[in-house]
């Protein structure tokens, strides 16, 4: 029941500006079959959309930080991607504005993460305009697509561009992320951290986490294994039953399961809680590695999750 009323749950958002002149609606990160039911009250209300702010790309671990070979990796990507667009080609038709903009699709990973970007479901977004522009699936064909350099801007009344705009230097990019930012360090790499530390925040964590998971209604015989170290991982289950540590070898004796793996140092910031680290922003970062058994996705587990921490 809670994995279909999670809709309520979203961190994501979108907005509506008007300035009695001007419409402009920016659907931020919400994935359209989230989205949908909150855009479309926006479209009965408002007839004519001038200008659309739509994502093209999803921020997240999937698929670089999971483990699967190299023909996998390439499909899981390219599917995501083509998903992907097709929720973009879903707003513009719902909303035919005269002018849309993808955006918030163009971060990068540095440090020693730089390496996962090219396993990452996020076309250029280049790539992204030239595919909603050339698709069939589109049924507004009077709207037009903008793009912007940094700092320039565009006028909604005249239809003008400040500056022509100048596609993205892919090999300049490259270069950049591979000899600048590769070499950046995380923040959570310069702090020290005990084991012991980390095992004395289980018992509030799991106290916090297990209230929410019952304030919920959310129950699944899928387990969470997060590594702590030494080949131990802590066994978080979804049917109030405790947490423990168990060995690497113990976990055969599970048919379902997500596994986690991190940095113990992040691992220890996010027990210690929001004002530290969070989750999301972990996953975001390319941080939390997963291997999933069987390879489904529950997201129920990954929202309840979030709440373990003191």
């Amino acid at each position: 029941m809670a994995e279909k009323t999670f809709g309520s749950t979203s961190i994501d958002t979108m907005c509506v500006i008007d300035n009695n002149d001007q419409v402009i609606v920016n659907t931020n990160d919400s994935p359209f079959e989230i989205g949908q039911k909150s855009a479309q009250l926006i479209k009965n209300h408002y007839k004519n959309i001038d200008f659309l702010f739509v994502g093209y790309s999803s921020a997240g671990p999937y698929p670089q930080c999971f483990r699967y070979d190299e023909k996998t990796m390439k499909i899981k990507k390219e599917d995501l991607i083509k998903q992907n667009l097709l929720q973009t080609v879903s707003y513009l038709n719902l909303f035919k504005p005269k002018f849309y903009m993808p955006f918030a699709g163009k971060y990068v990973l540095g440090g020693k993460n730089w390496k996962l970007n090219s396993q990452r479901a996020v076309p250029g977004i280049d790539d992204a305009a030239n595919y909603l522009q050339s698709t069939k699936n589109i049924n507004q064909k009077n709207t037009k697509c903008i793009l912007l350099n940094q700092k320039s801007n565009f006028d909604i009344s005249t239809s003008e561009k400040s500056e022509l705009y100048l596609p993205v230097n892919i090999k300049e990019k490259s270069n950049y992320i591979e000899n600048v930012l590769s070499k950046i360090k995380y923040n959570f790499e310069e702090i020290e951290v005990d084991i012991e530390e980390i095992l004395k925040l289980l018992p509030k964590c799991y106290e916090r986490f297990e209230f929410k998971r019952k304030s919920m209604g959310f129950a699944t015989k899928t387990i969470v294994l997060i590594f702590i170290e030494n080949e131990k991982f802590l066994l978080i289950p979804f049917d109030g039953s405790g947490w423990k540590l168990i060995s690497k070898n113990q976990i055969k004796d599970y048919s379902k399961y997500v596994k986690m793996t991190l940095d113990k140092k992040l691992l220890y910031q996010l027990l210690k809680g929001p004002k530290f680290a969070h989750r999301n922003n972990a996953e975001i970062g390319s941080h939390i590695f997963y291997e999933r058994k069987p390879d489904i996705y529950e997201r129920g587990l990954y929202y309840c999750i979030n709440f373990f921490h003191e």
